[in-house]
């Protein structure tokens, strides 16, 4: 994986996003939407291989196009200058730039018909790499868009210098190749030899940014029209003080009463506000409808997991306002989170992650929802003392956030507008047919007499009655494995028929409230 071609993606992806395909005649259905976690993932990788060019290049001249002009990829303005200087430090000569350190193409030791080189190999070209005045190029563009016009005049002349006159013009070559007999004293003396340039003259992609370097150093262009959408506007220093707001949102009555005792008056309950609330599984829906299109082939985005940055939106649709709930609290998906210390410790990271990679208008509402189980959970104190110690303060490990009814925050928020629906949050449905009384007693480890020769009618009564979740979660499993889907219906011996999809999410659901995680992971 190299860093350059990870730059020149990054940029990619926030350049189109917002794009519209029609220009002014376009609407919602012909925008196109990038989602922001995947620009974050895309910058934290390529953040993480920075200064290098990869596992296998300590650095490479291709980095200058995402240092600057075009791309602009690197916020991180120290990161910037570190790249900038390795390659002035390592890969600058008479000529041009080396490619990278021990490159050795068309060097006259290239064996062309070899198609890889070991690693031991490469020290066969160390000290003897072709120089490219194509990368001058670059430096001279990111000059001036830096407002250096001396060292850019300074490299518009090592550019003449090694320009090749042909017929009245001044052509640059692909690259300057050390010839054969001056091998050894150029690597006795790096830079004390004259090289002599391939045939390929112009290369056309160095001959027409030396257009533009030349078109701006005179003035006769401007860098805004290199650059309309200001991207060179991207470099920034790492900290940043923007809030995390923080929406909470009551999904019952009681957790609304939990929570005033508590001290909150800037909360929701769930249904008494314009706003509405969307699950993450309602938004990764409404993204797949937004890019398929039947004509094109187009089946639109694959259902993946949807992450933070992408939910701290607020997504106009249909004239209707929507906050999304993080998958977090999806606990049908990510079932650890049932665990209120797991949640309150993923809360953090959350807020730490949208504090430092959010690049939007507007600040993040990260969307907290209390659920009426959290009540029961043992945990429901660690949750308590983190939303009263930490988001009622309003700080959270050095981030500032900022708690406020759900109407005031959408005001501060970064609009997206979507086409199509989308459906409201649902609240989780009780346990259906269990006896409230017996779910103490799963907490118990209680065996019960049963073989894999019992008939399905015996083994769904057997889901009836107290047992531990392990022994539970056994039968379960084995009533699934009888049968080719979920979905069958199964009837138990006095004709009472039950969903055995309902049956085995009852049985993950309970041993999730009593903490039974050797059982959620048979």
């Amino acid at each position: 994986m190299n860093a350059s071609s990870l730059g020149m993606v990054l940029a990619a992806l926030e350049a189109v996003h917002g794009f519209d395909l029609f220009g002014g005649d376009g609407d919602d259905n012909s925008r196109v939407f990038v989602l922001a976690d995947d620009i974050a993932r895309t910058e934290m990788t390529l953040n993480a291989i920075l200064p290098r060019e990869s596992g296998s290049k300590e650095v490479d001249a291709a980095l200058l196009s995402i240092v600057g002009f075009p791309a602009f990829a690197i916020r991180d303005r120290q990161k910037a200058e570190a790249v900038d200087t390795a390659v002035r430090q390592k890969l600058t000569g008479r000529f041009g730039c080396k490619r990278f350190l021990r490159d050795g193409h068309q060097t006259v030791l290239e064996d062309e018909l070899k198609l890889h080189y070991e690693p031991e190999e490469l020290e066969t070209f160390a000290g003897i790499e072709s120089e490219w005045p194509l990368f001058f190029t670059y430096q001279l563009i990111n000059h001036l868009f830096a407002g250096n016009h001396e060292a850019a005049e300074a490299t518009n002349q090592q550019l003449m210098r090694a320009a090749v006159e042909r017929d009245g013009l001044w052509l640059l070559p692909e690259l300057y190749f050390v010839l054969p007999e001056d091998i050894k004293e150029e690597r006795r003396n790096p830079g004390s030899t004259d090289r002599s340039p391939n045939d390929n003259q112009p290369l056309v992609w160095a001959q027409s940014l030396w257009v533009l370097g030349r078109l701006l150093l005179c003035g006769a262009i401007d860098v805004s029209d290199l650059d309309p959408i200001n991207r060179r506007h991207q470099l920034r220093g790492l900290e940043t003080t923007r809030a995390v707001s923080i929406a909470l949102i009551a999904e019952t009555s009681a957790v609304d009463s939990a929570l005033v005792e508590m001290g909150s008056d800037q909360h929701t309950l769930l249904g008494e506000s314009r706003v509405r609330i969307g699950s993450v599984r309602s938004l990764i829906e409404k993204l797949v409808d937004l890019g398929a299109n039947e004509r094109l082939g187009l089946s639109g985005r694959p259902r993946r997991r949807i992450l933070s940055l992408s939910t701290a939106k607020v997504y106009e649709i249909e004239g209707q306002q929507w906050l999304i709930v993080p998958q977090l609290f999806d606990t049908d998906i990510f079932y650890l989170t049932q665990d209120l210390g797991i949640l309150v410790q993923e809360l953090r990271s959350t807020i730490q992650y949208l504090h430092q990679f959010w690049q939007q208008p507007g600040r993040p509402i990260l969307t907290i929802m209390i659920s009426e189980w959290m009540l029961k959970s043992p945990d429901f104190g660690v949750l308590l003392s983190f939303l009263r110690d930490e988001v009622m303060r309003g700080e959270i490990f050095g981030v500032p956030v900022h708690l406020d009814r759900v109407e005031a925050l959408v005001s501060r928020g970064h609009r997206i507008r979507l086409a199509g629906r989308m459906t409201g949050w649902a609240v989780r449905a009780q346990t259906r047919g269990l006896n409230p009384k017996l779910e103490a007693e799963l907490q118990r480890s209680k065996r019960i007499n049963w073989t894999a020769d019992d008939s399905d009618a015996r083994l769904v009564e057997l889901l009836r009655v107290p047992a531990s979740p392990d022994e539970r979660m056994k039968i379960a499993q084995e009533l699934a494995s009888r049968h080719e889907n979920l979905d069958v219906a199964i009837s138990d011996h006095s004709g009472h028929s039950w969903v055995l999809r309902e049956l085995v999410e009852d049985v993950f659901r309970l041993a999730q409230q009593v903490r039974a995680w050797g059982a959620m992971r048979r």
